[in-house]
Order: structure tokens, then C-alpha cells, then sequence
């Protein structure tokens, strides 16, 4: 039997929530837990937000640039065409280049946060904020941060005023860093899928703004 010390340790890590979890996938039960997250909330920026680095230059990633993403090795899960009916699609593509290079970049879509095909039409003044990467050369330079403040400020000029994204339940990295950038967690979601059928939604809590 485990300790009671030791199952708290665990259920707080979230470690007994994902060893279940991990032994319903195995019966064909798949359980996908998720944040819904509005970032950049209020008037002030972020204090995390750095001085502009004039090594770097931020803007928009077009048509042309989407091959140098697709050849990256860690994304084969997302080739070129992909990235291309992104575009077609009406989504933006935003990023910091050092030179041609690109060095990190971020996903915005006006029409809908389709996280697991969970889709949530986006209101008017709405952008929904997703697939961020840094490439491997650039990291630990902190290019993330300065990459999520340039699009804040960017989609505020274009009159978007709520960010909203969505983080896994058990990627605490990930939650860490969205709420140093003024963050708050909206709802926590369930995606619920039987024997790889059709997925079914809940939303398990929403939290107070």
C-alpha cells in the first residue's frame, strides 16, 4: 500500500491522475484533459516582457517561408501542406527571424480554438493563440516570451483585445510560463473518446475571472 504521504505527493503532481489515465488508453478509454487560457489580461504588460532585441525582427511568416518550417525534424506531424491551408485558411503566422533565419514563431487563428476538434468559435475581438516553437539553435535565449509579447501588441494594433489558448493539464512548464505573462486559467475541458470513436466535450470547471 502507498503511504498517505506519498499519495498526496502524487495526486498533487498530478502522477495518480496520469497513471490512470494511462491505464484507460490501454483499455481503449482516451481521456484528454485541458486548460482554456486567456493570456495578456489587463492593461499593463507583462513584466516578463523583454527590451526588443535588434538582432531579432518580428512580423508576419508568409507562404514562402513555410517550407523552411515543414523541413524541421521535430515536426514531422506537420508537413507543408498543412502549413500552407493554415494560411488559406485565413490563420497568421507570426514570428522573431534572425536574418532569413527563423528563430521562433507562434499560430494565430480569428475563427475558432479547435484544440482536439473541440471547436469554440471566436468573438469579435477574440484571436486564438497556438503551436508555438522556438528552434532548437535559438533556445534558452529567451525568444519566447519576446515572441508572445510582439504578437500581443501586434493583434492589439490590428483591434484584437482577448488572447485566448489552450495548455495541457499535466504541462505545467507550459502554465508556468503563460501565467507570467498576466494569464488566467478560464476552464479546465475533457475530451472523451471510446474505442477511437467519435470524441465527446465537457467542460469539468470554470474558474473565476
Amino acid at each position: 500500500m502507498i503511504p498517505f504521504r506519498q499519495a498526496k505527493t502524487a495526486w498533487e503532481h498530478g502522477l495518480l491522475v496520469q497513471g490512470l489515465i494511462t491505464r484507460l488508453d490501454k483499455l481503449g478509454v482516451r481521456l484528454h484533459p485541458y486548460y482554456l487560457i486567456e493570456e495578456c489580461v489587463g492593461k499593463d504588460e507583462p513584466g516578463i516582457c523583454a527590451a526588443p532585441d535588434q538582432a531579432y525582427t518580428f512580423g508576419e511568416i508568409g507562404a514562402g517561408d513555410m517550407e523552411q518550417i515543414a523541413r524541421l525534424a521535430d515536426r514531422k506531424w506537420c508537413p507543408l501542406e498543412t502549413l500552407l491551408e493554415r494560411l488559406e485558411q485565413g490563420c497568421l503566422c507570426l514570428g522573431l527571424k534572425r536574418g532569413e533565419d527563423i528563430a521562433a514563431f507562434n499560430w494565430v487563428n480569428f475563427e475558432a480554438c479547435d484544440h482536439v476538434d473541440n471547436i469554440i468559435p471566436m468573438q469579435e475581438s477574440q484571436a486564438y493563440l497556438f503551436d508555438m516553437y522556438t528552434l532548437t539553435p535559438f533556445r534558452g535565449m529567451g525568444l519566447a516570451p519576446r515572441l508572445r509579447c510582439d504578437t500581443y501588441r501586434y493583434l492589439k494594433q490590428l483591434g484584437y483585445a482577448e488572447f485566448l489558448s489552450v495548455s495541457e493539464y499535466f504541462n505545467r512548464p507550459a502554465i508556468r510560463f503563460k501565467l507570467k505573462l498576466n494569464a488566467r486559467i478560464v476552464q479546465l475541458h475533457l475530451a472523451l473518446s471510446l474505442f477511437g470513436k467519435a470524441q465527446k466535450f465537457f467542460v469539468l470547471r470554470n474558474y473565476p475571472s
